[in-house]
């Protein structure tokens, strides 16, 4: 379930919505303009739902190597989601057996924590940096706007 934090417009064609899904921050920077109706919007969202979870885990994931586990009848966030439950390894070459063939073992790959952040917020961050004020009150703004 996606829930509608805001929307700002882009330009004539297009618009940003901010939301939430499954307790993540994240936006869309390409849906249409005509979409004004909360109804409409929801329901252009929830249909995308799937291609949004796949970017995030993306994002929480940069290095994995989940495509591995794609098959015929596999979507790309199924793909990723078994990668995810069989312990989120990447497969990767440590040696060589003595025939000479490639031995392999497997890396852990942590998951990020993701700060997502209304492009209106890193402005703001980004006046508070350039600002002529002490440090202790650039950090003290800073967490403010976090």
């Amino acid at each position: 379930m996606i829930e509608i934090n805001g929307m700002q417009p882009r330009d004539e064609k297009r618009q940003v919505a901010f939301f939430t899904i499954d307790s993540q921050e994240f936006s869309c920077g390409n849906v249409p303009a005509e979409l004004t109706k909360t109804h409409e919007l929801q329901a252009h969202l929830e249909a995308r739902v799937d291609e949004f979870k796949l970017v995030i885990s993306r994002m929480e994931y940069p290095e994995s190597d989940y495509l591995r586990f794609q098959k015929v009848d596999k979507t790309e966030l199924e793909a990723m989601k078994e990668w995810i439950t069989k312990g989120h390894k990447n497969k990767i070459q440590i040696g060589l057996t003595k025939a000479g063939n490639p031995k392999y073992g497997h890396e852990v790959i942590e998951k990020q924590k993701l700060e997502y952040k209304h492009p209106k917020w890193i402005g703001l961050l980004a006046k508070i940096e350039s600002s002529n004020v002490t440090k202790e009150m650039k950090d003290l703004l800073k967490q403010i706007v976090k």
